[in-house]
C-alpha cells in the first residue's frame, strides 16, 4: 500500500502568512507484523507514565532505559 499527499492541502491550501513555522504532524500506519526499520524513538521517562494499553500499543518504540 502507497500513500500520496499533496501537503499544500493539509490547511485547506491556504499560505502561511504567520511568519511562524506551521508544523505538520504525520500519522503513520503499520501492519501488525511489520517491526523491521521502527525507530526506538519513544522516551522511557514518557513511557513510563503511560496507561498499561499505551504500553501494549508502544512497546516496540521505547527506548532502552
Amino acid at each position: 500500500t502507497a500513500l500520496i499527499r499533496d501537503v499544500r492541502c493539509w490547511h485547506g491550501g491556504t499560505a502561511n502568512n504567520s511568519g511562524h513555522p506551521r508544523p505538520m504532524t504525520p500519522a503513520e500506519y503499520y501492519a501488525s507484523w511489520f517491526r523491521g526499520g521502527l525507530p526506538k524513538c519513544l522516551p522511557y521517562e514518557h513511557y513510563e507514565k503511560m496507561s498499561p494499553r499505551a504500553h501494549h500499543l508502544c512497546r516496540y518504540i521505547v527506548k532502552d532505559r
